[in-house]
């Protein structure tokens, strides 16, 4: 069953190139056990200004069209989208399964206004499980049962092409993208592998991108990870976690409840943080922090560094090694605890209207590496890497 299965799949792939021309192709394959597969295979050629718009969006969370959520995006260096559906419906009345399928009616692949656009619509309007089976009621008004069927859509798209895409309620893998990319994802599981320009928008999502040249972020209640990235700006962000391995260049304008684990990263900027924690491995060059109610933990402070301002309020801030032989440390506090070891000695101190002023220094007075804390109500560790 498995070797016949298999032999079915692979005759089944046909490819037809017109010159920009959409091609067709329908093949079926019909089990022992009545199951009904059929493939469907078209594609188009495209040049460097076409868009792909995708929309992978459905009003029926529990069903959608495709009955299935699972979507896959290859990439490769053709200047071509192809297309392939696979149907497979396991039939309660084989000649009603056969009808159903010639009912299936997708979008075509001709670009309207340099526009390519793919969605879901496939001609099924309600979707309802019922005894132990499925009933469709398509657009025209037709009904069909069956025990059960399944549509997987399998996209191949130049790396090339500019890609807009929407999804809600599904699970996505995307290859490479060397142009922009625009996701608008609800509830969405994605994972691609790299992306030169993308501007993210999220809410309850889980998302791996490896790579990142430049990403502009909004996100709600979603975990993002990445491997490496050159230059990241989070626009608004809440109650999401940030795990990164790799952070040239982070930049932050608002974070809410939000957690960011980095193993390394070169400079950060964030000009507003409520509730956000911050977790850096190694800081290499320089951290600008305003925030509230939100830990900062940098484990090492790489030699040279060149500044470090931290504005905060009932939080813990924790320095644990820093590698640099010189450096200035200055602390504006209120009813601060300071936890500092040996290699920090103090310049002076001074205490004026309930806050402490205090300048420390390790190796040398006149060092040009800066650190300073302002902060109320908070626990500052501090270890000069001795």
């Amino acid at each position: 069953m498995k070797a016949k299965k298999y032999y079915c799949l692979s005759s089944l792939i046909v490819l037809f190139v017109l010159n920009n021309q959409a091609s067709f192709a329908i093949i079926n394959c019909e089990y022992p056990d009545d199951t009904i597969l059929r493939e469907i295979i078209d594609e188009i050629q495209v040049n460097q200004s076409n868009i792909l718009a995708i929309d992978y969006t459905t009003s029926l969370p529990a069903h959608m069209p495709t009955n299935s959520d699972q979507f896959e995006i290859f990439t490769w260096d053709k200047p071509v989208i192809k297309r392939i559906i696979i149907v497979k419906v396991d039939p309660a009345n084989t000649k009603e399964a056969i009808d159903f399928i010639d009912n299936i009616q997708f979008s075509n692949l001709e670009p309207v206004d340099n526009t390519i656009h793919i969605n879901l619509s496939c001609g099924a309007r309600r979707i309802e499980a019922s005894h132990k089976k499925w009933d469709v009621t398509m657009v025209d008004g037709k009904k069909f049962a069956m025990k059960g069927y399944n549509i997987k859509v399998v996209l191949y798209i130049p790396k090339s092409i500019e890609l807009h895409l929407k999804s809600n309620l599904s699970k996505i893998s995307l290859g490479d993208l060397s142009n922009k990319a625009v996701l608008d994802l609800r509830s969405v599981r994605l994972k691609a592998n790299s992306i030169k320009e993308l501007t993210l928008k999220a809410t309850n999502s889980k998302i791996q991108i490896n790579e990142l040249t430049q990403a502009n972020i909004e996100a709600k209640h979603c975990e993002i990870n990445s491997s490496s990235i050159h230059q990241l700006q989070i626009r608004k962000s809440s109650f999401t976690e940030y795990n990164f391995d790799l952070v040239e260049q982070l930049d932050i304008d608002d974070s809410k409840e939000d957690t960011y684990t980095i193993k390394e990263l070169n400079e950060i900027q964030c000009s507003h943080s409520l509730f956000s924690n911050y977790y850096i491995n190694r800081l290499n060059k320089k951290l600008s922090i305003t925030s509230m109610n939100g830990d900062v933990i940098i484990d090492e402070l790489q030699p040279d560094f060149s500044e470090i301002k931290l504005n905060n309020s009932f939080s813990i801030i924790k320095i644990g090694s820093a590698k640099t032989p010189n450096f200035l440390l200055n602390t504006h506090t209120k009813l601060t605890q300071y936890y500092f070891d040996d290699g920090i000695k103090m310049i002076e101190m001074k205490e004026e209207s309930g806050y402490r002023w205090g300048r420390y220094f390790k190796g040398s007075k006149n060092s040009s590496p800066t650190i300073s804390i302002d902060c109320k109500q908070c626990e500052v560790h501090f270890m000069s890497g001795i």
